[in-house]
């Protein structure tokens, strides 16, 4: 047999660890949310800017390497052009003012 103030006491602990781990899920679900996106921004950050040893860059689409052909400055923009992709993923253009690929095919 129980004592009934003894079972009140443990509900009550019962309950308080559920709504401790309860603020301690919402908690984690928000910080992986935030860890997720800033994994994203780095991820396209890294393959905007990953150059290989040889001076030629990575495919935004798989990760190849592009050949690069030559540099140009159209509109006070600065591209750096590469040949086709030789997956098929497209043909890419750099634009190195603002970091980023722009797919031109």
């Amino acid at each position: 047999m129980v004592a009934p103030a003894t079972l009140l006491a443990r509900a009550q602990l019962l309950l308080d660890r559920a709504d401790a781990l309860r603020e301690r899920v919402a908690g984690t679900a928000q910080r992986t949310a935030e860890l997720l996106a800033r994994s994203r921004k780095l991820r396209e950050t890294t393959a905007a800017l990953s150059v290989t040893v040889a001076g030629k860059r990575a495919c935004p689409g798989c990760g190849g390497q592009l050949e690069w052909i030559e540099r140009g400055r159209i509109g006070g923009t600065t591209y750096d052009y590469y040949r086709w992709c030789l997956k098929g993923c497209g043909l890419y253009c750099f634009d190195r003012d603002g970091r980023r690929w722009v797919k031109l095919a």
